[in-house]
């Protein structure tokens, strides 16, 4: 059995390497876009039932290689019918809820209570569970869960399965499992090279640009799962300046003058990339924020704030809907360059509206909230729930197309004050309020 299971795997772990699109071939009775699920099926069928575990995993290993050979379509077949075949049945449900109803005493009752609890565990996810024994079966389910979420007009039975996956991906990828590095010029290149892929913010342009972006006076730090250690599951990138950044062009650009890490004050979160679309809605990103603010202050004890220069990407959207549905006379000036189509307004046919801007700015951060109390602003959201207070509003931060496009170029500083962190998030968290300096609430 152990001979199988190893080259079961070893296939599984190929496959998996190269992808679908690398020569990877079908075994008898499959077809890439998996017209028929009945071999399939029985496969599961196997896996789920089989009291060994080695063949278990093995089972599972040949239905996760056969996978990584399917099309799109043959993808899409497979998680459909994993999602509609292999859930929570409703009448199992019932049937186990009346059983606890009924149960004449205590210990029945209790019996009654873990029966319900395993009906409501989809066979799909013991399936999946299986993965986690394998060495790269947890890159596997990550891989399979971004599938999941590409798939357009999600049925209520996929939405389900994300539901069961993202729930066993949160126990997998809990913070005590996961290790923090500091990324530096020294680091693997096959990881070096995924960052430049995965830098989802401000894009790496290349070897110099990540060379610079990895120069004394900055920092990178990421999250690594020991079953995946050479994939970066997020990570930021941190510059060490003397005072709060207000300008993006200037903190990127590679020909800028280095700072003396030992005569820096401020540490600037300026970029944090989620790397897995598989670990979407995973919450990592808080922790690695408060993990790098404490590894900071420990190894460079001079710096006295820490801080962003974060985009507004909801900025313009909202402030274009606001007009069109008010009659607000505050808004006449503006009106002009908010009908123009995005991208047509200049930094200098914009500057004459910089105190009306940076007015409603203000209000956008601090009063513009959701029926649920949370602010409109996604990236704002983020930084308080973490414990920050809204710091400054920069005025031209980001001059580029996509930053006037999204915010007339507008970036903002949120600070983490060590002090202050779990204040602040308390009264976000709690009574929903916006912590901010007396520079941004004086600009209302």
């Amino acid at each position: 059995m152990a001979s199988l299971f190893d080259r079961t795997f070893e296939r599984f772990r190929r496959a998996l390497r190269l992808g679908a699109d690398d020569g990877e071939v079908l075994p008898a009775g499959f077809s890439p876009d998996l017209e028929d699920v009945s071999e399939i099926r029985a496969l599961i069928d196997r896996s789920l039932s089989q009291t060994s575990a080695v063949a278990a995993r093995a089972t599972a290993a040949e239905i996760g290689q056969i996978y990584l050979a399917l099309s799109e379509v043959g993808r899409t077949r497979f998680l459909t019918m994993l999602a509609e075949d292999y859930a929570v049945r409703e009448a199992d449900v019932a049937e186990a809820i009346s059983r606890y109803q009924s149960a004449s005493d205590a210990s029945n009752r209790e019996q009654a209570r873990f029966d319900l609890q395993d009906t409501l565990r989809p066979p799909a996810r013991d399936l999946l569970t299986l993965f986690n024994g394998l060495d790269i079966g947890t890159k596997f389910v990550v891989d399979l869960r971004a599938d999941l979420r590409r798939i357009p007009e999600r049925s209520s039975a996929l939405r389900e399965l994300d539901h069961h996956i993202a729930r066993l991906l949160r126990n997998w990828f809990d913070i005590g499992f996961l290790e923090m590095r500091s990324i530096d010029w020294n680091t693997s290149a096959a990881i070096l090279e995924k960052l430049i892929e995965y830098e989802a913010v401000h894009e790496i342009a290349g070897w110099r640009d990540l060379r610079n972006r990895l120069s004394e006076d900055r920092r990178m730090f990421g999250f690594f799962h020991p079953q995946m250690p050479d994939e970066p599951l997020i990570f930021v990138e941190v510059a060490l300046l003397q005072g709060l950044a207000d300008h993006l062009p200037t903190l990127l650009d590679p020909d800028a003058p280095l700072v003396d890490p030992l005569e820096a004050d401020t540490a600037v979160f300026y970029s944090i990339s989620n790397c897995q679309e598989g670990l979407a809605r995973i919450p990592l990103g808080d922790f690695l924020i408060k993990r790098v603010v404490a590894d900071l202050a420990e190894k460079l004890p001079h710096l006295d704030r820490f801080a962003t220069l974060s985009p507004l990407p909801g900025f313009r959207d909202w402030l274009v809907a606001h007009a069109a549905e008010s009659a607000n006379p505050e808004l006449d000036a503006l009106r002009p360059i908010l009908d123009e189509p995005e991208g047509v307004a200049t930094a200098e046919q914009l500057e004459p509206h910089r105190e009306e801007l940076l007015r409603w700015c203000a209000r956008y951060l601090l009063q513009a909230k959701r029926v649920d109390g949370r602010v409109e602003e996604r990236v704002q959201h983020f930084h308080l729930t973490n414990g920050a207070r809204l710091e400054r509003v920069n005025w031209m931060a980001n001059p580029t197309q996509t930053g006037i496009q999204r915010s007339f170029g507008i970036m903002v500083n949120y600070r983490y004050d060590l002090d202050y962190i779990d204040a602040n998030h308390e009264a976000y968290a709690n009574r929903r309020e916006v912590v901010a300096s007396p520079d941004v609430i004086g600009l209302l």
